[in-house]
């Protein structure tokens, strides 16, 4: 009687979408929210959250009585911050042809609009109280590999004074106190594969000139994800993976794959100051996600967004650590902390159970914590003895809130939700108690209707969900963030060992089989099922590995930040790029193995590209959309760019046709390569 009608929208690394889920044959509609960021405003009783699916805002009061004010929103939003004076709001998001939005918190109305660079992914507000009527507005442009920095003025107009370059993919920066000082932390490593120090970059501009300074993290630091500051501004604290690409992953235990971190920089001293395994020795804590510092400054609130926890670190613990040790110029300017603190652990670890936990702020003793997947907001309320009994070592305790992971299977949050808008009304859910003098309260609200996943959201939710994993130690977007790469070289036991390969994109994975760079796995449904049992060591039930499969079909390709724009807004070739598609198809001749729609032939070609780690000469012909995101280039990851894949690696020389090609024309042909 009825059509089952799915309309899914995926771009740049999350899904926004109106659906309609099934269920016992009936149809049922619901449009995702999506709570992706949150904040406090003046008021700590009043929660601002940002709703990334339902493109909105809401303003909702956490006494569970006032129906909350809903701001729709002209962009697809990522994140948000809040001025200094918490008066205003900073908005960014649109994807390629990013915008900031500045909204009144008080009126819930916006006010100004500027459009930035490429998929804007954070944004950082410095404001003097001293002006409170200026202030200067730092926006993250992912792919555009640059910080806007924008003068903002209550009388005047918005303007965008410099963009500022920050290297491959600045995916989160938060600016000092004091306004001295931008740190931006770029999600994955800028080496070639076969560098043995690959890792994450964060970048410290001076913003009076801004110089930069680079501090490069050890070895396999990847997948970072956010940005929080010490009160003084000194130490930069940063969520991420240390991929140990080095060892074959024959097993996750005890971290032996991937071990999930914060890593800290000194930002005076412009140097990696150390790093904070948030693991226990026999369960991880996949994928730390939002991280930000309590409005006390005594604890810094991490959200796990794979294991579904959220951990809270002891500031006096940490500073103290970090503040001795060897080399360490000076101590930490902090508000006062309790000094019965140092009795406490370095960690605590609260299990939330809900799908996507990715934010989390402290204020005035309670953290409230957002469920990208569930539509919920968590509270969670500390409750200390004065002092907590030290114990050594890290402290986890886990409870019976483990998700179900079934789509339609039986939920804990069985209290239903109808109303489209309603009130932030909290339940209880049984109390933590961790240990001996540290109990958690903790309750949930629904911001809607309870979500009824479609196969692609659920398995989205699978695909990032480390609890499926043995230990919990990583998900699938570990090692593939936003279903990309993390850029490393993995010695999967699929083809043997000894013959590392780079992680590939798994954007088009389906539609270009064989999978695997041999083309070991005749497609990639039998790749996605693999992976689940070597690298997670978990066996996935079918129904879930094809909802997995469906998630990587509706990914969309992200326009390359190479196009330029027509009058009527279309993004097109540059006058380059269409020179080097002219070559592209006739001299260098790349269409015969890289022909359209899909730029591969797929097949399988000896292109001299053997090496002495490698058993076999032939390599599955990759896509060549979406080329522009998806370096270090070849197998192994030999190359940076793609111009060193073409000159060095001398990759379209077949046929002695690179010969014939001036240096222009190369310069016209990765152009043209890097548009697609």
């Amino acid at each position: 009687m009825f059509q089952k009608i799915s309309i899914v929208l995926l771009f740049v690394f999350v899904s926004l979408s109106t659906v309609f889920a099934e269920e016992d044959g009936s149809l049922l509609g619901y449009r995702y929210l999506g709570p992706s960021d949150l904040g406090v405003g003046n008021d700590p009783n009043v929660l601002f959250v940002l709703e990334q699916d339902a493109q909105q805002l809401r303003k909702v009061d956490v006494d569970g009585q006032t129906k909350p004010v809903v701001l729709p929103l002209p962009i697809l939003p990522t994140r948000m911050s809040f001025f200094p004076d918490k008066k205003r709001l900073a908005i960014v998001g649109n994807g390629p042809r990013g915008v900031l939005l500045i909204v009144d918190a008080e009126t819930m109305n916006i006010e100004r609009r500027i459009s930035v660079g490429h998929s804007p992914s954070d944004v950082s507000v410095f404001q003097d109280a001293a002006t409170p009527a200026v202030a200067k507005i730092y926006v993250a442009n992912r792919f555009d590999g640059t910080v806007s920095v924008i003068d903002w003025n209550r009388e005047t107009e918005m303007k965008e004074t410099v963009r500022w370059q920050t290297g491959r993919e600045p995916i989160a920066l938060e600016v000092t106190n004091d306004g001295k000082y931008l740190v931006v932390a770029g999600q994955i490593p800028e080496d070639d594969a076969l560098d043995p120090d690959i890792g994450a970059r964060i970048r410290i501009f001076d913003t009076p000139t801004g110089d930069v300074s680079v501090v490069r993290l050890r070895n396999g630091a990847m997948n970072l994800r956010d940005v929080a500051l010490s009160s003084d501004g000194r130490y930069a604290f940063i969520t991420g993976i240390v991929g140990h690409f080095e060892q074959i992953p024959s097993q996750v235990s005890g971290g032996w794959t991937n071990e999930n971190a914060i890593f800290v920089v000194d930002v005076h001293a412009k140097e990696d100051a150390n790093i904070f395994y948030v693991d226990d020795y026999s369960t991880g804590a996949g994928n730390p996600w939002g991280i930000s510092l309590s409005d006390d400054a005594r604890f810094l609130a991490v959200a796990h967004a794979g294991s579904c926890e959220i951990s809270l670190l002891t500031m006096r613990k940490v500073l103290n650590v970090l503040d001795n040790r060897p080399g360490s110029k000076g101590m930490s300017i902090t508000p006062p902390l309790p000094q019965s603190d140092v009795t406490m652990p370095l960690q605590f670890r609260v299990p939330v159970g809900l799908k996507g936990v990715r934010h989390a702020v402290m204020s005035q003793g309670r953290i409230f914590v957002s469920a990208y997947f569930e539509d919920c907001v968590l509270k969670i309320v500390p409750e200390f003895d004065e002092p907590v009994p030290f114990v050594p070592g890290l402290v986890i305790g886990l409870d019976t809130l483990d998700w179900p992971t079934k789509r339609m299977g039986k939920r804990f949050l069985n209290e239903k939700v109808t109303e489209e808008n309603p009130p932030l009304r909290f339940r209880e859910l049984p109390r933590f108690d961790l240990m001996k003098g540290a109990k958690f309260h903790r309750s949930y609200a629904r911001l809607g209707p309870e979500p009824l996943w479609n196969n692609v959201r659920h398995g989205e939710m699978l695909f990032h969900d480390a609890q499926l994993c043995f230990e919990q130690w990583q998900s699938c977007t570990t090692c593939h963030p936003d279903a990309r790469s993390d850029t490393l070289n993995w010695d999967l036991l699929n083809d043997g060992q000894g013959n590392p390969k780079n992680s590939k994109s798994m954007f088009l994975s389906h539609e270009t089989p064989p999978a695997m760079a041999t083309g070991i796995r005749k497609d990639a449904e039998t790749a996605v099922r693999k992976g689940f049992e070597t690298i997670l060591f978990v066996h996935l039930a079918e129904e879930d590995a094809q909802d997995v499969d469906a998630y990587l079909k509706a990914l969309q390709r992200v326009p390359s930040p190479k196009l330029v724009y027509d009058t009527d807004g279309s993004a097109v070739l540059s006058e380059a790029a269409k020179r080097g598609k002219r070559l592209f198809d006739g001299t260098a001749g790349c269409a015969i193995c890289h022909p359209a729609p899909l730029f591969t032939d797929l097949s399988k070609h000896d292109v001299g590209t053997l090496s002495a780690g490698d058993f076999e000469p032939f390599y599955d012909t990759p896509t060549l959309l979406e080329s522009w995101r998806t370096a270090p280039y070849l197998h192994d990851g030999r190359y940076k760019t793609m111009k060193e894949l073409i000159v060095d690696g001398k990759h379209v020389n077949t046929n002695g046709r690179l010969e014939k090609l001036t240096e222009a024309e190369i310069d016209d042909l990765v152009e043209y390569v890097l548009s697609l």
